[in-house]
């Protein structure tokens, strides 16, 4: 059960426009130009069944599907509407879900296709287009949670990569599971958590998630965060037996708050120091007819970027913009403060008394044991006085012993050390006489080398000289 909210942009010159899609499948638009002053309601195609808005530069870019199960573009040029088929899907299904995002230029279009027969299997479908072509992905295959106003959840987390949140029956719960675009492919779904009851809904900022679901006559409200390594930290945020309608998460002045609707009243709790705190209610007028629209639009300068927002009709068409909301919760805010500062003093009061209290009796104690200490070391300097110059002498005997016994054997060992001297010495002078010698000896047989090697050539010439003269 999929609804289709309403989209509210704010143009650059504080034009209001509005793009809503009726019962009988009229996509349609008008724009308040001045406070309370609409254009008349323009059509942009009829017999749609789902659709998404994006805003980029100035230029509103709308993806929807029609009952011809046509996925088709279009955009405002000149006035006036222009758009083309993008893809056919199988009649097999409908689509109930669009959602929009551009991502490394180009864009990604997520739509959810469900049986068409009644049955409660959805395929969960991504279109990349890049102005000429189109490339197909299926996500994941899920089972449609019975009364959940929404499937999915698109983001792009602090590292600017693209994700996927969804929820499927399993059974014994509806589990929360988590997809990732890597290298221009899906991974395999991962199981984040389950919740049980009906009328389950939940919202997605970075890695934080909101969850509401109902268990017999009681809606709850409970805020999980999932760090980076996958561990889950859970909280409850808010339980009522009244309705919680459209939970939602959002960022004001670098601050998460979690906000809904009870009793036709927006109610909100902001999330500080790790933890979720008291729930309050906004200073809006009850009377007010409360309804939640997508948007894209900037507020103190933050671009609120096809997130939901309040709106209200009565008695004035009226954006009740995140600021709004908590503007008075500021001035709250520090009446607590100011009132723990003031118990914070009266508790270091309290404390400093008794502190003072147990410094004066620790003092007490220690000038008690001082004296006792200074008693002790009378009476002990009176006993060594009397033993002080036995017990001298007999040390100083000692020492002068084993003084004694250190000098002879230094002595033996510097006579020692003087033989061992004189022996290297000689050694020293007897190496240098036995080089002088192996260098005489090796110049001598060097010579008779020599001499040997010109008598062997003399010989030779005798002879060869008597063998020519007898061959004459």
């Amino acid at each position: 059960m999929s609804i289709i909210f309403p989209w509210i942009y704010i143009d650059l010159l504080n034009n209001i426009w509005i793009l809503n899609l009726n019962a009988n499948g009229d996509l349609y638009y008008k724009i308040m130009y001045e406070e309370e002053k609409w254009t008349d309601e323009r059509l942009i195609d009829s017999g749609v069944t789902a659709y998404s808005t994006y805003i980029e530069d100035e230029t509103i870019h709308i993806v929807y599907c029609n009952i011809k199960n046509e996925l088709r573009y279009c955009t405002m040029k000149n006035k006036k509407w222009l758009g083309k088929v993008l893809y056919s899907i199988d009649n097999n299904f409908i689509v109930q879900e669009i959602k929009i995002k551009i991502f490394e230029s180009k864009m990604h279009i997520f739509y959810l296709m469900k049986e068409n027969e009644g049955g409660d299997h959805g395929v969960l479908m991504n279109c990349i287009w890049n102005g000429e072509d189109t490339t197909l992905n299926t996500i994941a295959d899920v089972i449609l949670p019975v009364n959940s106003m929404e499937y999915f959840k698109i983001q792009l987390n602090e590292i600017n990569s693209l994700f996927v949140i969804f929820i499927t029956d399993e059974g014994d719960g509806v589990a929360l599971k988590s997809c990732n675009y890597v290298n221009k492919n899906w991974t395999v779904a991962k199981w984040l958590y389950s919740v049980q009851g009906e009328d389950i809904d939940f919202d997605v900022i970075g890695n934080h998630i909101l969850n509401k679901w109902k268990e017999g006559n009681t809606y709850f409200l409970e805020g999980v965060c999932i760090d980076e390594k996958g561990i889950k930290e859970s909280s409850r945020i808010h339980e009522s037996e009244n309705e919680i309608i459209e939970p939602m998460m959002f960022n004001s002045d670098k601050k998460l708050y979690s906000s809904w609707i009870e009793n036709n009243l927006i109610v909100y709790s902001s999330f500080t120091d790790g933890k979720w705190n008291k729930v309050k209610k906004a200073k809006i007028e009850q009377s007010y007819n409360i309804k939640v629209y997508n948007s894209y639009f900037y507020s103190a300068n933050n671009l609120i970027e096809g997130r939901k927002i309040y709106v209200t009709n009565e008695p004035k068409f009226e954006i009740l913009d995140y600021d709004r909301l908590i503007e008075k919760d500021i001035d709250d805010t520090n009446k607590v403060d100011q009132s723990r500062y003031n118990d914070e003093i009266i508790r270091v009061n309290k404390d400093n008394e008794r502190l003072e209290k147990e410094i004066a009796f620790i003092n007490m104690q220690l000038e008690k044991k001082q004296g006792i200490i200074r008693e002790y070391e009378e009476n002990n300097k009176n006993i060594l006085t009397s033993k002080n110059n036995s017990m001298f002498l007999q040390l100083q005997e000692s020492i002068q012993k084993e003084l004694d016994r250190i000098k002879n054997q230094l002595k033996e060992e510097k006579i020692i050390s003087s033989d061992l001297k004189k022996q290297l010495k000689e050694n020293d002078e007897r190496n240098v006489l036995l080089q002088k010698q192996v260098n005489i000896l090796s110049e001598e047989n060097k010579k008779l080398m020599d001499d040997v090697e010109l008598e062997r050539n003399k010989t030779f010439i005798n002879r060869f000289l008597r063998r020519k003269s007898s061959d004459q």
